[in-house]
């Protein structure tokens, strides 16, 4: 089965080009065809008057071709985009073609192993058409980090000339097939988040705990913290925490006789936050650096390994070069692999910027273990 489509050019400056650029750009059009056959699929991509461009020197430009799908595996999409004056790849000007993958699932975590090739068609008896090498890549899509870019074909622009037809149009094409693993399994899928209706059947679930927890409704057991008191259900504590668990398993402990626990090194505020989530499954939205490792510290203490990790996919997401070196102390405190890692990363790419810091000089006298062990990762990240 062929379709064969007209679509409008799509034209970036890397993320966007605005009409207030000023940029005068030449007449282009954009045809696709995907041609569908068993487990492969063959994209043509023909893009016209792509001599002009590469003569406006406009490095940042990137064209796409219209999205194809692979019926083996519907919920992902693929385009072709090529910048025609080298885009960011730093030192040319030569244009590269890349393929561009993005999934649709909200929810799954999809993970196969893709082979394609480009062709650049030859319409001259002289030339024979130009074909890049085979790409092996195998592409994991999550819906938090939902795109890949693979496979970078560079373009000698001393050559491009020989490849023009019609108008000065550049025919691309793409063959791809999906590579099943050794069970014959083409995609594996993972769920990682809950469909919207589970999402919602959950928090209506939970939050009839949080009512009684409001109401102090049945209650048999007290924290106090800063002498405040917060009247809670023994049962809702034991099945969140293996150390509250321990607590009242052992009849001999004085938490367990006088049902009563004292809490003497924790912030108020957080111990609140942490007692809500137990009961409704979340913390606030706006928390700032501080409040967050301060409720990771008392999920690591009494091991609630949801909010542990929770803690870390908020503090990952502030993760700045001018923080790195407080969240890397709280990672190996907390014991917090998933934040441990995310700051290694950011200190593999911005290794001159952080290790000339202030605070990593401070480090070198506090932590120099924990920055000996941080700089062998980095240098791993690297290379």
């Amino acid at each position: 089965m062929s379709i064969a489509t007209r679509s409008d050019l799509v034209i970036n400056e890397i993320e966007i080009i605005s009409n207030e650029d000023g940029l005068s750009m030449p007449t282009l059009d954009c045809y696709n065809i995907t041609e569908y056959k068993p487990i492969r699929l063959e994209h043509k991509w023909i893009i016209t008057n792509f001599h002009s461009i590469i003569t406006s020197m406009e490095q940042k430009i990137c064209l796409k071709s219209g999205i194809f799908v692979n019926g083996v595996v519907p919920e992902v999409k693929w385009r072709m985009c090529i910048f025609p004056c080298g885009g960011n790849l730093e030192g040319t000007t030569n244009p590269y073609l890349f393929m561009e993958v993005t999934s649709t699932s909200q929810y799954k975590k999809l993970t196969f192993k893709a082979k394609h090739k480009y062709t650049i068609k030859s319409y001259s008896y002289e030339v024979s058409h130009w074909y890049s090498d085979i790409f092996i890549n195998t592409i994991s899509l999550h819906p938090n980090n939902p795109i890949f870019r693979c496979s970078i074909f560079c373009i000698p622009i001393s050559r491009i000339d020989n490849y023009f037809y019609r108008n000065y149009s550049l025919d691309i094409c793409c063959e791809m097939e999906i590579i099943p693993d050794d069970k014959g399994i083409f995609c594996k899928e993972e769920v990682v988040k809950p469909p919207m209706d589970n999402v919602s059947h959950y928090v209506n679930y939970t939050s009839q705990f949080k009512k009684m927890y409001d109401s102090s409704s049945e209650v048999d057991c007290q924290i106090i913290c800063n002498g405040t008191i917060l009247s809670v259900h023994k049962f809702m504590l034991i099945a969140h925490s293996s150390v509250f668990n321990a607590m009242f398993k052992h009849k001999e402990t004085k938490e367990s006789e006088e049902k009563t626990i004292k809490i003497v090194d924790a912030e108020l505020p957080a111990l609140k936050m942490m007692i809500d989530y137990i009961y409704s499954g979340m913390i606030p939205e706006l928390l700032n650096d501080d409040e967050i490792i301060d409720l990771l510290q008392l999920a690591d203490k009494y091991d609630i390994k949801p909010l542990n990790h929770l803690c870390q996919d908020r503090l990952k997401l502030r993760l700045t070069k001018s923080n790195v070196c407080e969240l890397l102390i709280v990672s190996e405190a907390c014991k917090a692999q998933s934040l441990m890692d995310a700051c290694i990363k950011l200190v593999a790419k911005n290794l001159k910027h952080i290790v000339e810091s202030e605070k990593w000089s401070e480090m070198e006298n506090t932590h120099p273990k924990l920055l000996f062990d941080v700089i062998k990762q980095a240098i791993k990240h690297r290379f």
